[in-house]
């Protein structure tokens, strides 16, 4: 690791995607946010985006306290794809619109869509906050 600030390199190696682009949809996804706090997709992409970066200890779909190496990234996709789909053994605490936020943020980190899992809309501040 060198020297290297860990806190800049906390996503696991081997996902499929640069770090850098993880970090720049988890940036989208806070700053859209701010326009859509309620949204649960947003949050579901965010809560991803904290699992893999070890923020939090705990899948978002799960609930599991598990590292988010490859294999766990992949289960944890799934889950959220059962969410989505209703499939009989979907956690049925999880929201489905979260669950795909989820589903959006791993396959995005996996490198299995190039598709930003929350896209940057909104440019600049509304007059309000500015």
């Amino acid at each position: 690791m060198g020297t290297e600030d860990p806190a800049l390199v906390f996503i696991p190696e081997g996902l499929g995607r640069p770090t850098a682009e993880v970090l720049d949809a988890l940036i989208y996804a806070l700053w859209e946010s701010w326009f859509a706090p309620g949204d649960a997709r947003i949050r579901g992409a965010i809560a991803a985006a904290q699992w893999l970066g070890q923020v939090r200890r705990h899948g978002p779909v799960s609930g599991e306290d598990r590292a988010p190496v490859r294999l766990a990234v992949v289960n944890e996709h799934d889950l959220a794809l059962a969410v989505v789909f209703g499939l009989p053994h979907a956690n049925r605490e999880v929201d489905a619109r979260m669950a795909q936020g989820v589903a959006d943020m791993l396959a995005f980190a996996m490198g299995t869509t190039d598709n930003i899992p929350v896209p940057l809309v909104h440019r600049h501040l509304p007059p309000s906050a500015a």
